[in-house]
C-alpha cells in the first residue's frame, strides 16, 4: 500500500495492483497490467512498481516521461500501462520522489550502487553536470559509494552506506540535507 498526493495503490495478495483515486475511479481498480507485483510506491500521479521480474515498472500521469516510461501518454497525460524503466533490472529497491513540478527516483542495487533518474532540478539525482531537466534513464550516483538504502523524498534524496553513515544531496532548504548549513548538494554529502 502507498499514497501519493491525490491516489493510492495496494498490491492484492494475487500480484495484481488496484489504484483509486485520480486513476478515474474513486473505490480500487484494478490497473492494466502485465501481474506479478510484489510492491507499488506512488509519487503525486504516477505509479511504480516491482515485480517477480526484473525491474521498476511505471505507469501514470508523467507526460514529461522522468520516470523512464517511454510510451506515449495519452490525452489526459496519462500512461496506462505499466512499461519497464530501461536500466532498472538491478534495482533491489527503489523509492519516489518530487520537486513541485518533477517526477524522480532512485533505488539500490545488490552491490549497494545507488541509481537516480527523473527530473534533477535541485540536484536531487546525486551525478554532478546532469541537465536540470533530468534524465529518464538511470544514472549511478557520484562518489563510487556502497549503500544499505536510498531514498527520495522532496527535492532531496539520502542514503546510508554499508558503516552507517548518512549521506545526501539535493535542495537543502529547511536544512533537510543534515549537513549543518543551507546550501544545496549535487552530489553525496555526510
Amino acid at each position: 500500500l502507498d499514497l501519493g498526493r491525490s491516489a493510492a495503490c495496494a498490491v492484492a495478495t494475487t500480484g495484481d495492483v488496484y489504484c483509486w483515486g485520480t486513476t478515474g475511479s474513486n473505490i480500487p481498480a484494478r490497473a492494466e497490467q502485465v501481474g506479478g507485483f510484489t510492491s507499488v510506491r506512488v509519487v503525486a500521479d504516477a505509479h511504480c512498481g516491482m515485480r517477480s521480474a526484473p525491474g521498476i515498472w511505471c505507469w501514470g500521469v508523467d507526460p514529461a516521461r522522468q520516470l523512464g516510461t517511454f510510451d506515449a501518454p495519452d490525452a489526459n497525460g496519462r500512461i496506462a500501462a505499466p512499461s519497464v524503466v530501461p536500466g532498472t533490472d538491478s534495482l533491489v529497491s527503489y523509492s519516489l520522489g518530487e520537486d513541485g513540478t518533477g517526477l524522480f527516483a532512485c533505488g539500490r542495487t545488490a552491490s549497494g550502487r545507488a541509481l537516480c533518474w527523473g527530473s534533477d532540478r535541485f540536484g536531487q539525482l546525486g551525478v554532478d553536470g546532469v541537465d536540470p531537466a533530468g534524465s529518464p534513464i538511470p544514472s549511478e550516483v557520484a562518489g563510487d559509494r556502497r549503500f544499505r538504502d536510498v531514498r527520495a523524498g522532496f527535492r532531496s534524496a539520502c542514503a546510508v552506506d554499508l558503516a552507517g553513515n548518512a549521506w545526501c544531496w539535493g535542495e537543502n532548504g529547511a536544512g533537510r540535507l543534515g549537513d549543518g548549513t543551507l546550501a544545496p548538494r549535487r552530489t553525496p554529502g555526510a
